[in-house]
């Protein structure tokens, strides 16, 4: 009977020391036979079933094998590194420059003047904003002044013409009042079209000078 017991103890001794344990990161122990270790996974059995299927682990979730022999492979494990990331300000951000657009209404490009740094540039700014101005107003004044006569001369010649009997070039007056007229619609819209070239010329060369000075 105790040549029974030594044998059986010496057997369970020698099963418990010659089995493989595979150590996993969340503290798993797994009794298993190794049968192949590659750079990313392992191929081993299980211990209690070694005729069984094989199985494979990933060594992402392996912390280290222990072998029969005593040897023991330690895989390391990578730490997820976060980005930091700095909620710092700079000492001295640059800051974005928003340029003028050049559809900038006159008023508007008035105000950004007034705000600009005092000096001679505002000054000089200033004059020109009111040349552009009265660029506008002899643009308008162009051409209200052209249309309206330009209409009113042939309507006033039909109707004097109309009601002079004796006029015995009735038709002729009529040509020439509607020819009058649109020679001073033209001239009219000639005046306006370049005084509207100037202004324009005049505002760019201010919002020019003003995004040199952003």
């Amino acid at each position: 009977m105790r040549r029974i017991l030594i044998v059986a103890l010496i057997w369970i001794s020698q099963t418990a020391f010659s089995q493989d344990t595979i150590v996993k990161k969340n503290n798993e122990l797994v009794a298993a036979k190794i049968l192949e270790v590659s750079t990313t996974q392992i191929k081993f059995k299980k211990w209690n079933n070694q005729d069984g299927p094989a199985y494979f682990e990933s060594l992402s979730e392996i912390t280290s094998i222990k072998y029969a022999n005593g040897t023991v492979d330690t895989f390391k494990v990578e730490a997820q590194i976060n980005p930091v990331v700095s909620s710092e300000v700079p000492a001295n951000p640059k800051q974005s420059v928003e340029y003028i657009p050049f559809n900038v209404s006159s008023s508007g490009l008035l105000d950004i003047i007034d705000n600009s740094p005092p000096g001679e540039t505002r000054d000089k700014l200033r004059m020109m904003h009111k040349d552009m101005s009265n660029y506008q107003t002899y643009q308008y004044l162009a051409t209200g002044l052209g249309y309206g006569i330009g209409f009113a001369v042939p309507i006033v010649v039909t109707y004097r013409t109309i009601f002079d009997v004796y006029n015995p070039n009735y038709f002729q007056s009529i040509m020439a009042g509607a020819i009058v007229g649109a020679a001073i619609r033209i001239t009219g819209a000639v005046i306006a079209k370049v005084n509207k070239n100037k202004r324009l010329h005049k505002k760019d060369e201010i919002i020019a000078i003003c995004n040199q000075l952003r």
